[in-house]
């Protein structure tokens, strides 16, 4: 080892000699130094003059030293060089601190996507590219000054207009300056515009409704129509979307159009007609879809207990009649709505139950209004002072009479005994009375004051006659359940008994369990006009010999199958029709 160590320092000795004599000949050959591979002379103004341009070429080799070697020279004079070999580029000493001869700046850049204005709401991605930010460059995020986000190279929020976004980007890089960098963004955001559907609304199955758009220069909606108003009849609720723009911005808003179901159809039930006592139970149908309620339409004095309830209950006036109106309604929906009839018995009949004839023949008695009625066809077969009223079986024997009889439908007694007998107008007429005691053959206005209480105003005047029905459902209402529909909703049970009627000297019946007619205690004889010719002996030819005849008649009422009930005249009193006694 002592060998090895004396033959470096004999090597090292011999440079330091040449260098030395090298150095003492070139001061003295000329003012500088030069070292070359051409031996031109150096220039003037350089001590040292290193040329190499002529081959081998070579450079100089300086002190290479890492940051921790080249921070450990002790005393460093003012423009040492050295080349870091950790930052790859030379540094020198500018007497206060090593410098850096190439700078290694951190930096720091931001991009916005998507950049340029902006649309109200619109969520911006902001990503930082860092410049010698080393392998692993930290992040913070600012907004204005605050800290946001995470240690990210990438930001993203919906900024406002003038937002400032900057980033501080911390390089972990050796040998940078200017680390933390920091750059910044500002944002421009263009206002959207305010967009609105034109509100909520609600429209009944079937139906229509109009909504209108604002706040934009053009539209597009969700069922893809492109106008600011769009006309809509979904058969469900629906939320309608409608996209706004204006200036290239957009914003959305939306509608509810609510669909609801047509209510049930109203059915207020059967007319209730002379119902004892003052208190009645309504029968209206219950809401499947809707909500019900009772309101009274005419009559005075009147109360429903519960108006919501289908079976509410009523009181009325005894003697009165009301009508009643059930409506079902489903807003926005057209409401559906049923009348029904009320009214109350009077005291008319005075607690009567029945009354019976001379015969012995008994009859349920019903009170309609201000009226006591028989409920059954008269049957007797005397007047009331027992004087015995003919019973003409043959036809042309009764349609000669001008005086009373009766018969039996189809001459057969046991039909008198649901349909009761027929009579001519001059039983009806006869002095002796045809009616119990205390009753008589009702009237023409009587007959009208019964339908008009049956049905208010079916005939207000009494004067409707002829083919004109009086009314909508008086005939209904008076008939029995078991005929052509009735609903004998006011008691009086009408029977079709038929009739028999005249025609070229004979009587014949007809219309048993189809239709009745029911004799007036009015006569209403007319004049029938009788055109012939006769042989005049002292002119020897034919002459006009024509003539008024006067045709005994009384009002009477006629039902068929129909609704409505009839008020004629054209039969002649020897027709033979029903007859209902009316209370005194």
């Amino acid at each position: 080892m002592k060998t090895k160590k004396s033959i470096k320092t004999i090597i090292c000795s011999f440079i330091a000699i040449y260098w030395i004599f090298s150095v003492m000949y070139c001061q003295a050959q000329t003012p500088g130094t030069a070292i070359s591979t051409t031996g031109v002379a150096p220039n003037p103004s350089a001590l040292l003059d290193v040329n190499c341009t002529q081959a081998p070429y070579q450079g100089v080799l300086v002190p290479r030293l890492s940051t921790t070697h080249m921070n450990m020279i002790n005393t460093p004079a003012t423009g040492l060089l050295i080349y870091n070999t950790d930052c790859n580029t030379f540094y020198y000493y500018n007497g206060v601190a090593w410098v850096s001869m190439t700078s290694i700046a951190a930096g720091v850049s931001i991009n916005a996507s998507p950049g340029g204005a902006i649309c109200t709401g619109t969520n911006v991605t902001y990503t930082a590219t860092p410049i010698n930010g080393g392998s692993s460059p930290a992040y913070q995020w600012k907004v204005n000054g605050s800290n946001v986000g995470t240690n990210s190279a990438t930001y993203a929020f919906a900024p406002a207009n003038a937002d400032v976004i900057s980033c501080m980007m911390t390089s972990n890089a050796a040998c940078v300056t200017g680390s933390p960098a920091t750059a910044s963004i500002t944002a421009t955001v263009v206002p959207g515009p305010t967009a609105s559907a034109g509100g909520t609304a609600t429209i009944c199955n079937g139906s229509s409704t109009t909504l209108t758009a604002s706040g934009g220069g053009t539209y597009l909606w969700s069922n893809s129509a492109t106008t600011a108003a769009i006309t809509v009849s979904p058969s469900s609720t629906t939320n309608f979307t409608v996209s706004v723009t204006l200036s290239g911005c957009t914003s959305t808003a939306s509608a509810t159009v609510t669909v609801v179901a047509a209510p049930s159809t109203a059915n207020a039930g059967s007319d209730q007609l002379n119902v004892a006592g003052t208190s009645a139970t309504l029968a209206g149908n219950s809401p499947g879809t809707g909500s019900g309620l009772w309101s009274i339409l005419s009559g005075t004095g009147g109360n429903i207990t519960t108006p919501v309830s289908p079976s509410s209950g009523f009181t009325g006036t005894s003697g009165n009649s009301y009508v009643l109106t059930w409506t079902i309604s489903n807003a926005p929906c057209t409401a559906s709505s049923d009348n029904v009839t009320i009214s109350f018995a009077s005291a008319a009949c005075g607690g009567l139950s029945t009354v019976s004839d001379v015969d012995g023949n008994s009859y349920n008695t019903i009170a309609i209004g201000t009226q006591c009625w028989m409920k059954e066809n008269l049957k007797t077969t005397k007047y009331k002072n027992s004087v015995a009223i003919p019973n003409v079986t043959v036809g042309t024997t009764w349609a000669a009479l001008s005086t009373g009889a009766y018969c039996d439908q189809n001459n057969t007694p046991s039909n008198s005994n649901t349909y009761g007998r027929l009579y001519n107008w001059y039983a009806v007429g006869n002095s002796n009375g045809l009616c119990p005691n205390g009753w008589h053959a009702p009237n023409d206005a009587e007959w009208c004051t019964l339908e008009n209480a049956v049905e208010p105003g079916s005939d207000a005047l009494c004067n409707i006659s002829g083919a004109t029905p009086r009314g909508t459902y008086v005939a209904q209402s008076l008939r029995a359940t078991s005929w052509a529909s009735g609903t004998n909703a006011s008691g009086f049970t009408a029977l079709p008994g038929g009739d028999r009627y005249l025609d070229n000297g004979n009587a014949y019946y007809n219309g048993m369990g189809t239709w009745a007619g029911f004799w007036t205690a009015t006569t209403n004889d007319y004049q029938n006009y009788v055109s012939q010719t006769c042989w005049d002996d002292d002119l020897q030819d034919y002459v006009d010999c024509s003539y008024w005849q006067t045709i005994p008649a009384a009002w009477y009422r006629y039902f068929a199958s129909g609704n409505g009930s009839y008020r004629d005249n054209i039969y002649g009193k020897a027709q033979g029709f029903s007859v209902r006694c009316v209370k005194d």
